[in-house]
């Protein structure tokens, strides 16, 4: 089964409502931000969409920066009218009201839970959206977890790495725990296993069971592939082998 994944930042999608977040960010029609504006930018992230994959537009998308379910719904019918499902929207804590949602093809996928991990920080920072899937082809369950990780800039204004490197570190390690809770069985069912697991195919089955899930991460990590938040807390590698052995799995 193959189908196509983007993630795309949409930097600042406001509405035009004058929320007070809105407001404070001069994303209101008194400071230019109006319905015309709204409309046009709407279009402009649209069309990459549209014309993408020679016209096929994707079947799973996750979005950060947008501020509500209904500026979804917009933008979704604008690339492929009756196409995409949204995902149960959670408003997450973002000081900035911005959130991360996940759209998917109403043919391919069927929602089965959403949930929403807060990051415990001394403000308010994006939440992780986890949703699970069923892939309707196969019956295969696949986890995504839509991530925005704090942004590089400083207290100052600056974009020094290292200011900010602890928090996105933080968060990091939050998602590995998330994915690690997906995978592996939780310690309360484990100190009731017997010693020599190996012994019996039925507990050899069920931690292969768990083991075997399909897990997709995407997002806004504002850091690259090899710096620490990703390589050392996450613990992500570099092994193309694995995504061949995933599409196996799909397949």
């Amino acid at each position: 089964m193959e189908f196509s994944v983007v993630f795309w930042n949409l930097q600042n999608l406001f509405d035009t409502n004058s929320s007070e977040i809105a407001t404070d960010l001069e994303f209101i029609p008194e400071k230019g931000w109006t319905r015309e504006v709204l409309n046009k930018k709407i279009e402009n992230l649209s069309k990459p969409l549209r014309t993408m994959n020679n016209g096929t537009p994707p079947d799973l998308i996750g979005f950060c920066e947008i501020e509500s379910e209904k500026l979804a719904r917009d933008l979704c019918e604008n690339v492929r009218s009756g196409y995409y499902e949204i995902a149960k929207y959670i408003d997450g804590s973002d000081i900035r009201g911005i959130d991360t949602c996940l759209v998917y093809s109403k043919d391919i996928f069927e929602c089965i839970e959403t949930r929403s991990f807060r990051i415990n920080f001394r403000y308010p920072t994006r939440d992780i959206f986890l949703a699970r899937l069923r892939i309707k082809e196969n019956n295969a369950e696949l986890s995504v977890l839509v991530n925005h990780w704090p942004s590089r800039r400083g207290k100052k204004g600056g974009f020094d790495q290292n200011d900010t490197e602890f928090s996105r570190c933080m968060v990091a390690e939050n998602c590995g725990r998330i994915v690690d809770d997906l995978l592996k069985i939780p310690f309360e069912e484990i100190k009731y296993l017997p010693h020599d697991i190996l012994s019996d195919r039925r507990y050899v089955d069920a931690i292969n069971t768990r083991w075997n899930k399909n897990v997709l991460l995407m997002g806004d990590f504002n850091d690259d592939p090899f710096d620490k938040s990703i390589s050392k807390y996450l613990r992500a590698k570099n092994d193309k082998e694995i995504f061949i052995e995933l599409n196996e799995t799909l397949e």
